[in-house]
C-alpha cells in the first residue's frame, strides 16, 4: 500500500505540474486568410521606401496541403526593414514569482540567402507603440540567427537586465549576496541595461526549418540555449553575458609578463635593472571573477512579442512562436519542426530532379532547333527560321496549378521556381511538360 501511495502522489504532482503549466503566446499562423492575421498582429508604419511586407507562405519546398508548414514571410528585396508584433495572450509575472521555467521559441526557414540580416524575434517591453515599431522600440529579449556572409553568421542573444549599484563590494555590504540595490531610474522603475551573449553559437546554414529555444530557468540567473532540440548552451546569465564586474579592491588592471625572458644581451650595469613589459591582467577577462553588477532577469515588463529586423534579401518564414512554461507543448513542436524539415528535404530533391528533367528537356530542343536551322541554311531557306537566335522559345515548365505551383506525375504540388543543374541527376519519368513561346507570349504542349 505504501508503494502504491508513492506512486499516486507521483502521478498526481506530475498532473498538478503539467495544469500549471501557462501558455503566455502562441501562433502557429494555421489563418486561413491573411486578413485574419492582421487582427492580431500590428505592422510597423515605417518609412513606405524602407519597410518591407510581410505575407502568410509556406516558401518554396513544403508538402501541398500542410496547412502546418504555413508561416509569416517576409516580402521585399533592396535592403528593407521589417516590423511586426502583437500582444501577449497573457501577462508573465517575474521567473523567481512563478517559480517555473520561461521558455522561448520559434522557427525559421531561410530559404534564400539573405546576404546581409537578421531572423531574429523580439519580446518587448509594456506599452510600445507597436505601429511605430523600430530599432528604438524597447525590448527585453532579442533571440535568433543574425547573417552577415557566413563568416559571421551566429546565433545573437540580447537580454535586458537590471542595473546594480557597486555600493555592494565584494562579500560584504549591500544585500546578503554582496551586490548592490537595484539602480533606478528618474520615474522610480529598475534601471536596466542590454548585455549580449558573448560567445558564437553556429547555426544551420540550409534552406530548411529550425527550430531555436530559449529558456530562462526559474529564478532568472540561469538560462539554457537549443537547437533543434539539442541543447548547446546551460549556464549561468552572468558567466556567458558581457556584464559589468565588480572585482576585489586592489586588482591591478595590469601584470608583468609571465612569459617575458630577459635578453641575453641586457647589460645591468648598463641599461639598468630589467623588468619584464606589462600585459592586461587576464583574471579581468574571467568571466567568473568577481561580481556581477546585475540582478536576475524578469519578465515582468513584457507586453509584446515581434519581429523587427533589417533583410538586404527577404523571403525568410518565421513559424510557431511561443512563450510558454508548458516543456509538454515546446517539445511537441520540437518534433513537428522536425518532420517539418525532413518534408521540406523531400521536397528540395523531388524539386530539383524536376528542374533538371526541364534542362535535359531544353537543351535537346535547342540541339533540334539548330539543326533544323543547318538544314534550311543549305537548301537555301531563308524564311520559317526558329527564332531561337533571337532568345525565341527558351523556357520549359511543369504544369502549373492556380497558385503557381508546379505538379509531379503524383500530384505533390511544389513552388515554381528552379536551376539548371549537372547532368548526373535522375529524371522524374511521367513529368508533364509544357513549353514558352517568349515572342508570342503563349504556353502550349508541343513545341
Amino acid at each position: 500500500m505504501g508503494a502504491i501511495a508513492v506512486c499516486c502522489a507521483v502521478v498526481v504532482i506530475s498532473i498538478l505540474s503539467v495544469a500549471e503549466a501557462k501558455t503566455f503566446f502562441f501562433d502557429d499562423f494555421s489563418y486561413s486568410e491573411n486578413q485574419h492575421m492582421w487582427r492580431r498582429w500590428t505592422k510597423s508604419e515605417l518609412p513606405t521606401s524602407k519597410r518591407g511586407a510581410f505575407k502568410l507562405s509556406a516558401g518554396m519546398y513544403h508538402r501541398e496541403g500542410d496547412r502546418a508548414a504555413t508561416g509569416l514571410q517576409t516580402v521585399g528585396d533592396g535592403g528593407r526593414y521589417f516590423g511586426i508584433s502583437s500582444v501577449l495572450d497573457k501577462q508573465v509575472e517575474s521567473v523567481d514569482e512563478v517559480e517555473d521555467d520561461i521558455i522561448l521559441q520559434y522557427t525559421v526557414k531561410n530559404e534564400v540567402d539573405v546576404q546581409c540580416g537578421g531572423s531574429y524575434v523580439k519580446l518587448f517591453e509594456k506599452g510600445i507603440e507597436r505601429h511605430k515599431l523600430d530599432t528604438n522600440s524597447p525590448f527585453l529579449i532579442m533571440f535568433g540567427p543574425d547573417y552577415c556572409g557566413p563568416s559571421s553568421a551566429q546565433l545573437k542573444i540580447l537580454l535586458s537586465l537590471p542595473r546594480l549599484g557597486a555600493g555592494g563590494g565584494e562579500g560584504g555590504g549591500g544585500e546578503e549576496n554582496g551586490k548592490g540595490e537595484v539602480e533606478k531610474d528618474g520615474d522610480g522603475s529598475d534601471s536596466r541595461e542590454l548585455y549580449s551573449f558573448s560567445d558564437i553559437i553556429e547555426y544551420p546554414l540550409d534552406e530548411f526549418s529550425h527550430t531555436y529555444t530559449l529558456v530562462i530557468k526559474r529564478g532568472g540567473e540561469e538560462f539554457e540555449l537549443h537547437v533543434d532540440g539539442e541543447r548547446r548552451i546551460k549556464g549561468r546569465i552572468a558567466d556567458y553575458f558581457d556584464v559589468p564586474r565588480q572585482v576585489p579592491a586592489g586588482t591591478p588592471t595590469s601584470i608583468e609578463d609571465p612569459t617575458a625572458v630577459k635578453p641575453s644581451e641586457w647589460d645591468e650595469d648598463m641599461d639598468g635593472v630589467w623588468e619584464a613589459p606589462l600585459i592586461d591582467n587576464p583574471i579581468l577577462n574571467d568571466r567568473s571573477y568577481g561580481t556581477p553588477l546585475v540582478g536576475p532577469f524578469t519578465f515582468k515588463q513584457a507586453g509584446a512579442i515581434g519581429f523587427e529586423l533589417f533583410q538586404l534579401r527577404a523571403g525568410t518564414v518565421f513559424d510557431d512562436v511561443i512563450l510558454t512554461s508548458d516543456y509538454a507543448r515546446v517539445h511537441e513542436l520540437t518534433r513537428k519542426g522536425a518532420v517539418q524539415r525532413a518534408s521540406e528535404r523531400e521536397a528540395f530533391r523531388r524539386f530539383h530532379q524536376m528542374a533538371k528533367v526541364m534542362e535535359r528537356e531544353e537543351r535537346g530542343r535547342r540541339s533540334e532547333g539548330r539543326g533544323r536551322e543547318e538544314e534550311e541554311r543549305e537548301g537555301g531557306a531563308s524564311e520559317g527560321r526558329d527564332s531561337e537566335e533571337e532568345g525565341g522559345k527558351g523556357k520549359v515548365r511543369m504544369d502549373k496549378d492556380g497558385e503557381g505551383h508546379l505538379r509531379d506525375r503524383v500530384g505533390q504540388f511544389l513552388s515554381y521556381s528552379f536551376e539548371y543543374f549537372d547532368d548526373d541527376e535522375a529524371e522524374v519519368e511521367g513529368a508533364d511538360y509544357e513549353y514558352f513561346d517568349e515572342v508570342t507570349g503563349v504556353w502550349s504542349k508541343t513545341r
